[in-house]
Order: C-alpha cells, then structure tokens, then sequence
C-alpha cells in the first residue's frame, strides 16, 4: 500500500441497495463504516440474506479500530452479529437508537457480553487510531441517523449514506 494515503474501500453498498460495509484504511489502522446485509433477489433460491464480502479484512483484524454505525436500518447494521466475531469483535459505535436496535441482534446472536458497544451523538469527536470521527445528524426515515465526518492525516473523508431532505 502507498504510505500517506487514505482508502476507501467498498465492501459492498456500492452501487447496490443494501450491504453497506466501507472501510476506511490509513497506514496501520482501519475503520469500517456500516456492517449491513442485503435480502436475496427473487432469483437467489434458498438464500436468506446476503453479507459483505469480508475477505479483505481476514490478515487484518489486529488493525481495525472500530466499527462506525449511521443508522439502525438492516442493510447498515444486519450483518453486525454474522460478521463481528471474524473480525476479532472491534469496538462498536453507534447512537442511542442504532445501538438499541443492534443490542436485540447482538442477544438473539448470544453475543451481548462479547461486544463493546459505545454511545455516539452529533457533535462528538471520537479518536479511533489516526482517525478522528465527527458524527453528523441527517435526517432519514429513522431516527437517530448520522453522517461521519472522517478525519486523519491525509484529510478530510465523508461517509455520507443514507438521507432525506425534509
């Protein structure tokens, strides 16, 4: 990898609807963005749901610093309790409601007490690694949904999903 770079890196949500999974790679320290599913088309007989293709991050679980959650919608969160334990179960960060919904998940999952989970609001400035996140509000069809603002040396990123103009 080029050294002084900042990647971007779609691990699905990338011109598709659902499957919402980015990271965000500087030097020696990554962050992912989302952890969504996607349901089957009609013609993927017998498949329940679809997940983000982890197999980037397998060598490089040491590295992630955490897991930065927009909203509690299923295509941003759904993936959380299929995925977290491959990826050595980084540090979650979400709002109060994205949180409340993935704790149900996390429960389901037996997965509760294995999963540290910390509570994000707009305005917060969060220091992951190299990283600096700013959650931002947007508004949504759900509550509770951010923005993140993504700072690190190499500049400024937005992650900007899903949102609505009210």
């Amino acid at each position: 990898m080029t050294k002084n770079k900042l990647r971007a890196i779609p691990l699905g949500g990338a011109g598709e609807v659902g499957r919402n999974m980015w990271v965000f790679e500087y030097e020696d320290d990554i962050i992912i963005c989302d952890m969504g599913i996607m349901f089957p088309e009609s013609d993927m007989m017998g498949v329940d749901l679809v997940l983000p293709d982890i197999s980037y991050l397998r060598d490089k679980t040491k590295r992630i610093r955490g897991v930065f959650l927009t909203h509690g919608h299923e295509d941003h969160i759904g993936a959380v309790p299929w995925l977290i334990k491959d990826l050595d179960f980084p540090p979650i960060y979400g709002t109060t409601l994205t949180l409340g919904l993935l704790a149900n998940k996390l429960k389901e999952h037996k997965l509760q007490g294995r999963v540290t989970t910390h509570t994000i609001a707009p305005g917060d400035k969060i220091t992951s690694g190299v990283f600096t996140i700013e959650p931002v509000h947007v508004s949504h069809s759900i509550p509770d949904c951010v923005a993140f603002g993504i700072t690190c040396p190499a500049g400024l990123a937005l992650y900007v999903t899903d949102w609505k103009l009210d």
